[in-house]
């Protein structure tokens, strides 16, 4: 996931699809990709996350994911087109949830000044890059070729994002299959990065829906790019309170709930 805020659950899509029947798209993009039957031993997540307030949540889905000898790798940095620092923005919303924590507005929907948190980030096609050169090792599964998926929810960061992604061919000549959405509300323009980012200048929502929608055309009508995109995202997962699965058993309610042993 190429985040902007938490979206561990993103993985669970990915590991635990039983939990969320209500899943809108999440779900059923992974067997799309993946297919139903598959092993979690083979495959590897990683989860952008700048938010400093949720990184003890990440570590503990690792640590759990681990002793079941599924690999889940948090990295807490933004993304965006270049390496460096941005300063991001606590808008205190849904709670400790923090849904509006970004880069682009410095106020929140009361009209308050959010808190300023200078966190770093990655350039995401650099990272795409390194994923594509890797070496894969022998499945446990069946599968016909590796595959990369991503999700993208980067609140609005993916009008300076795939622009990137694109031009560079770190998105076409890796990723498979990507979902993600767009932020084509009001608070989020007009967007000026003619100084920081190039030539970026998105005057109003209009027009950012507009180009979101030419950069995604652009992208799926060449026979160079063998990325599929949806534009859809799945947030069915939103105040989940289930407990995470553990290698003996999950607690619900305090009582412990048997689950089998992973295979050796």
């Amino acid at each position: 996931s190429a985040l902007t805020r938490i979206e561990l659950f993103s993985t669970r899509f990915l590991y635990e699809p039983a939990k969320y029947p209500e899943s809108k798209s999440a779900v059923r993009h992974f067997e799309s990709v993946f297919g139903a039957e598959r092993d979690n031993r083979d495959f590897c997540s990683f989860g952008f996350e700048p938010n400093p307030a949720h990184r003890a949540r990440h570590l503990e889905l690792q640590s759990v994911y681990r002793r079941m000898k599924w690999m889940y790798q948090p990295i807490f940095a933004g993304v965006s087109d270049v390496r460096g620092n941005i300063t991001f923005y606590h808008m205190h919303d849904s709670g400790s949830m923090e849904f509006g924590f970004n880069s682009l507005r410095t106020w929140n929907q009361r009209g308050m000044q959010g808190e300023a948190e200078v966190v770093p980030v990655i350039r995401l096609a650099d990272f795409l890059e390194e994923i594509r050169d890797r070496r894969i090792p022998r499945p446990f599964g069946t599968y016909d070729r590796p595959k990369v998926v991503m999700k993208m929810d980067a609140e609005g960061m993916e009008y300076i994002i795939l622009p990137d992604l694109v031009t560079s061919g770190a998105l076409c000549s890796t990723v498979d299959f990507c979902f993600g959405e767009f932020h084509p509300q009001e608070f989020y323009f007009p967007q000026d990065h003619r100084k920081t980012h190039g030539g970026l200048f998105l005057q109003n929502a209009t027009e950012g829906k507009a180009f979101g929608h030419s950069l995604v055309r652009a992208m799926t009508s060449s026979r160079h790019c063998k990325t599929t995109y949806s534009m859809a995202d799945d947030e069915s997962y939103l105040k989940d309170k289930e407990v995470f699965i553990l290698p003996n058993g999950r607690v619900v309610e305090g009582e412990p709930v048997p689950y089998p042993e992973p295979e050796t």
